[in-house]
């Protein structure tokens, strides 16, 4: 699965509700669109020795990131806000929750990201499919 390995994995995170894909730019903006395949979809999942897991983005190479109000990515500092635990679902999905906001990566139809307060829904949910 992912992160459960020492290896890192390259993939797309799509969600669950919306079935649009996590992108990012140069601007360092977060917000899914339909797949597209490029470099920008893709994200490769670090496993921590914590058991965390960093999400690196291909393109930018920049690290996706949170300050409990806002996503967005970042140079990898190593710092709690950029480490995410992956909590599974028993449909293949999960849950993305950031060490140190204690929020999930959740989103909407109109390809917005944010953190939010887990409540179980498929917005809040994540499937990864493997470059």
């Amino acid at each position: 699965m992912v992160c459960d390995v020492m290896n890192p994995i390259v993939g797309f995170l799509v969600n669950k509700a919306t079935g649009r894909v996590l992108d990012t730019n140069e601007e360092k903006n977060i917000y899914t669109l339909k797949y597209n395949g490029g470099t920008y979809q893709r994200w490769q999942f670090q496993r921590q020795d914590d058991g965390s897991c960093v999400l690196q983005n291909l393109a930018t190479s920049l690290v996706l990131d949170s300050n409990g109000y806002q996503m967005y990515t970042h140079d990898l500092n190593g710092g709690r806000y950029q480490k995410w635990r992956l909590y599974w679902n028993e449909d293949n999905f999960f849950v993305l929750l950031n060490l140190a906001t204690s929020r999930v990566l959740d989103s909407n139809f109109e390809g917005q990201v944010y953190p939010s307060v887990g409540n179980g829904g498929d917005f809040q949910k994540w499937f990864f499919e493997q470059a």
